[in-house]
C-alpha cells in the first residue's frame, strides 16, 4: 500500500495524509456501491482497506457544504455523472478541495489499475460509469 500512497503524492502533489484521506474515500464509495464479490476483490488485492474506510467513516463536514459539492459535479458532468456526486461529496468529506479531489480520482484509478488484479478496475468502471467518465478525463 505504500508504494500505491507514494505514486499518488508524485501524480497529485498531495501530501500523505491527504491521500490516505482521500483513498479511504474512495475505498468506502466502492464498498457502498459493489457487489460485496467485486469489492471483496480490491480487499483482497490492497492493505489496510478496513482501516481506511473507518478512518474515513470517522471524519465529518457539513452535508450541507457537501452537497453542494455534489449538485456542482452533476451539473459538470451532466448526464454521464453517475455515482460521482456521491464520490465528490465523500472526497470533500475527506477534506480534498473540489480541485484536489478532480486531480486525485483519475490517478487513483490510474494507481489503482497497476495495483489490484489485471481487468478489476475494468469490471468496477463498468458497474460505476461515472468512474469511466472522470479515468476518460485523465486520459485526454
Amino acid at each position: 500500500m505504500s508504494d500505491l500512497i507514494s505514486a499518488l503524492q508524485g501524480r497529485t502533489g498531495l501530501d500523505e495524509e491527504a491521500v490516505i484521506k482521500g483513498l479511504g474515500a474512495l475505498l468506502n464509495f466502492l464498498k457502498e456501491n459493489l457487489p460485496p464479490e467485486l469489492f471483496g476483490q480490491v480487499e483482497g488485492a490492497l492493505p489496510r482497506v478496513r482501516e481506511m474506510i473507518a478512518d474515513f467513516q470517522s471524519g465529518g463536514q457539513s452535508t450541507r457544504v457537501l452537497s453542494k459539492v455534489g449538485d456542482l459535479v452533476g451539473g459538470l458532468f451532466g448526464g454521464k455523472a453517475g455515482q460521482l456526486p456521491e464520490l465528490f461529496e465523500m472526497l470533500s468529506k475527506s477534506g480534498l478541495s473540489l480541485d484536489q479531489a478532480g486531480a486525485f480520482l483519475p490517478a487513483a484509478i490510474e494507481s489503482l489499475k497497476r495495483h489490484l488484479p489485471d481487468g478489476l478496475v475494468d469490471r468496477i468502471v463498468e458497474r460505476l460509469p461515472g468512474l469511466g467518465e472522470a479515468f476518460a478525463g485523465a486520459e485526454a
